[in-house]
């Protein structure tokens, strides 16, 4: 059975009790929104018979749901999505989902940009959120300094607050890439526990330990299911968080260092311009000047 057989076409059913809060990227408080490509984001109650349905988005959609829940369409069937789950649909799916009660979530529509690569081959997928509670958090604190501020008040607050919402939903995203392609728990869990804390010593050794197999077998498994080699990981990792960091703080680089596991910032400095090819300098011009 098709999609088009169970009655799936382009539709925007929105009911006049439906509560929303959109976010439009192009306002001057919310460029960090912009540019990393969300074309836009809100936050949603919306009861039934709330219904939205496109056949091919050229956009990534991501869901996080806070209480009540939906269905949405996946491999010619409708499956649930509850309270504590994230749903992300990758552009170029049938992206079609209904509420079945009052549905309180939050979801942004992401242009497929180099930034979002580990959305690209992503499957449709729904799970427990990571980061649920804080994009929540930093969305409602967002609306707030866009709604109550007073003239006068610094702009940059608003601005930190969607920067850091672009952080939380990279994590989010980049967490389940990993667990797509790692056919091991305990090493998904293991790279999770070096995301969070990249300020610490990693060694092959220790991330063997935490992952409960001996050193070569990491080395196999990982070059297999990711193509790199566990420090490799690392440091790509590293990397992507001292970019994330130079593009929206102005933290000074031995700040940057002491958070991301380097003895200083000339070692910083000499990682990313080896895998990067710029200097932290020159790479955070560039950013500021594209904004």
């Amino acid at each position: 059975m098709s999609e088009h057989a169970i009655n799936i076409s382009d539709k925007v059913i929105i009911p006049p009790s439906s509560v929303e809060r959109f976010f439009l990227p192009w306002q001057p408080e919310l460029l960090p929104l912009h540019e990393e490509g969300v074309s836009m984001a809100g936050a949603s109650v919306v009861p039934p018979p709330y219904e939205v349905c496109r056949m091919r988005p050229k956009f990534h959609l991501v869901i996080f749901t806070y209480a009540g829940g939906a269905d949405f369409l996946h491999e010619r069937a409708w499956h649930k999505t509850r309270a504590g789950e994230v749903l992300v649909i990758p552009a170029e799916n049938v992206q079609a989902y209904r509420a079945k009660a009052p549905w309180d979530m939050i979801w942004f529509h992401i242009h497929p940009r180099p930034g979002w690569h580990m959305v690209k081959n992503m499957r449709p997928t729904n799970r427990k959120w990571r980061e649920g509670k804080s994009i929540r958090e930093a969305m409602d604190a967002l609306w707030r300094e866009m709604t109550v501020r007073a003239p006068g008040d610094d702009r940059n607050i608003a601005s930190t607050y969607a920067s850091l919402l672009i952080l939380l939903l990279k994590r989010e995203l980049t967490s389940e890439s990993v667990r797509q392609k790692i056919t091991r728990p305990s090493i998904h869990a293991m790279l999770q526990q070096v995301e969070a804390r990249l300020a610490d010593r990693w060694s092959v050794e220790r991330m063997a330990r935490e992952a409960h197999v001996s050193p070569s077998q990491l080395q196999r498994l990982m070059i297999a299911d990711l193509g790199l080699r566990p420090m490799e990981w690392v440091t790509r990792a590293r990397m992507e968080r001292v970019r994330q960091l130079l593009q929206h703080t102005d933290y000074k680089l031995e700040h940057i260092a002491s958070m991301t596991g380097y003895a200083n910032p000339f070692a910083l400095s000499r990682a990313f311009k080896r895998l990067t090819g710029k200097s932290p300098a020159t790479y955070r011009k560039e950013r500021q000047k594209q904004g």
